[in-house]
């Protein structure tokens, strides 16, 4: 597949542009773009990706519309007409659908241990940590150690994840974590209306992912 990246500079172009252009075997980057200029036949393009800072993605629409569109962004995981991209959950729609939401790196990590009895929890709440490559020139970069940059109900990545339940958490606690890079560890809290085999759940839930 042919393939057009839009932001290819950012940490997430960078990251894209090396999956995709050294280790995907069925895709071709045909055109790239960033504030800087673009190079490649735009056209010929039969998906694009948008690697954008939050807020960004939607001028760019108009000018792919008729193409399949993967944005990595926040913009558009709640938005009615996308597909929310979490592929345990959504893989069958995400192969058919022409606009694909990527999911958030903590709302992915927390749905994922979720999910599976996401009908018989309640009282949810998680303190999470993760490795500094999503918010660079954080002071704790220069310091060391762990910050806390958000709490209740407030950090972003909130709304995809109570909609992917269909309940409101309790609370989120995002924390990076220095010298960590990446990576996230999620601990998750809350009330079990009901007892079965929990093991047997989170089997059946992830076989074959």
């Amino acid at each position: 597949m042919k393939v057009g990246i839009i932001g290819d500079r950012g940490n997430l172009g960078k990251k894209l542009v090396s999956i995709l252009g050294e280790k995907h075997p069925f895709a071709e980057i045909v055109y790239t773009s960033n504030t800087a200029g673009s190079k490649g036949n735009f056209s010929e393009a039969e998906v694009f990706f948008l690697a954008m800072g939050h807020g960004e993605s939607k001028k760019y629409l108009p000018s792919i519309e008729g193409r399949k569109v993967i944005d990595l962004s926040a913009d558009h995981r709640t938005a009615d007409g996308w597909v929310y991209g979490l592929t345990e959950i959504n893989r069958g729609m995400i192969k058919a659908a022409e606009k694909v939401a990527n999911p958030g790196c903590y709302a992915t990590a927390i749905l994922n241990g979720l999910l599976p009895v996401k009908d018989m929890v309640s009282n949810v709440t998680i303190v999470a940590y993760s490795g500094v490559s999503g918010r660079p020139g954080q002071k704790v970069i220069e310091n060391g150690g762990i910050e806390r940059y958000a709490k209740g109900r407030e950090h972003f990545h909130v709304p995809e994840i109570e909609k992917c339940l269909g309940q409101q958490i309790t609370s989120f606690e995002p924390h990076i974590v220095y010298p960590l890079w990446t990576g996230i560890v999620a601990l998750i809290k809350a009330r079990l209306e009901t007892s079965p085999g929990i093991s047997s759940l989170f089997r059946n839930a992830f076989e074959g992912e």
